[in-house]
């Protein structure tokens, strides 16, 4: 076994491990393919100094031993690493929101070849018959679908989607095909990103002169949030889907002002039930075509990969475990 930890700024390494025994309701999974999420590149590149670190959270994994009824050896699950004790006040609202979120009944994240987890994070949602590299998709789009779910959609005539990463991408898939919307533009720095986004969801090129009722913000850089904020109207609507560990938003949040901006900034994925229907849309809806915006790279190539997020052609990046 294998783990792939950050020891320090933009440096991996590989460390051999062993799992002890398997406690009652515990799951070990061997993983399977892992997503690179906007967390793990801002602790990548220093904004969030964590040093050693087990990174990865966007994932599908095989069962190879459980203690818990719920699951058996050859499973297919996805995870959640949002705990949720499911009697706080939060659980019985919002339940992402738990007081005990973060308390991390896990032996390490899924860089790596296998782990040993609750089974309350995982989802049993896809047939082993599916096994296919574009269903780490899962855990990022059910964000979006708790992100969307805030919003009457049909409010909306015209979405601006800043920013064609993984989850600009993600949101593009899921209004156009899950709440088939049509006015959707897409505006990136990265002219490939863009491109692809555009062709394969029947979007539109963002246009400075079209006044948008909702803009989505997944740049990741408080220069793209500013951009976002300053070509929102005053009252408009804004969600924040970026990740801005450690970055100085003090210009973003004075625009907010002035603007008098609704901001809505969503952490994770709402309900867990957002697992499954993610799960089921990307086997519904997932076209092979939509592949060619995804890239997989072995487990050797993780420092490549986590690099190629600020340059490659590419809207998502997974490593092959």
């Amino acid at each position: 076994m294998y783990k792939l930890i950050l020891v320090n700024e933009r440096r991996f390494e590989k460390t051999e491990f062993t799992l002890g025994p398997l406690e009652n309701n515990y799951v070990r999974i061997k993983n399977l393919y892992c997503g690179i999420c906007g967390g793990d590149i801002s602790t990548y590149n220093g904004k969030r100094k964590r040093y050693p670190v087990s990174l990865g959270h966007e994932g599908i994994g095989e069962v190879v031993y459980s203690k818990h009824s719920a699951f058996k050896i050859g499973d297919i699950v996805i995870t959640d690493f949002n705990y949720r004790c499911g009697v706080c006040k939060y659980c019985k609202n919002k339940s992402h929101l738990c007081d005990k979120n973060d308390i991390q009944l896990f032996s390490n994240r899924m860089f790596s070849s296998h782990f040993d987890i609750h089974f309350s994070y995982l989802e049993k949602i896809i047939p082993s018959t599916k096994i296919f590299h574009h269903l780490t998709l899962t855990e990022p789009l059910s964000c979006c679908l708790h992100a969307i779910q805030n919003y009457n959609v049909n409010a909306f005539s015209k979405i601006l989607i800043n920013g064609c990463g993984g989850i600009g991408m993600l949101m593009g898939f899921a209004l156009k095909f899950i709440f088939s919307k049509k006015n959707i533009f897409f505006r990136d720095i990265n002219s490939v990103r863009q491109e692809k986004c555009v062709n394969y969801f029947d979007a539109y090129y963002f246009d400075s002169e079209v006044s948008f009722d909702l803009i989505i913000d997944d740049t990741n850089s408080v220069d793209g949030l500013l951009f976002s904020c300053n070509q929102a109207l005053k009252g408009s609507t804004v969600c924040i889907m970026s990740h801005l560990y450690g970055d100085d938003t003090s210009r973003v949040f004075d625009l907010v002002q002035q603007k008098e901006l609704h901001v809505f900034s969503p952490l994770r994925n709402g309900q867990k039930s957002n697992l499954k229907k993610a799960g089921k849309l990307l086997i519904d809806f997932w076209d092979a075509r939509f592949n060619d915006m995804l890239r997989v790279y072995s487990s050797t190539e993780i420092t490549e990969a986590f690099e190629d997020t600020l340059h490659s052609g590419y809207n998502k990046h997974i490593i092959k475990l």
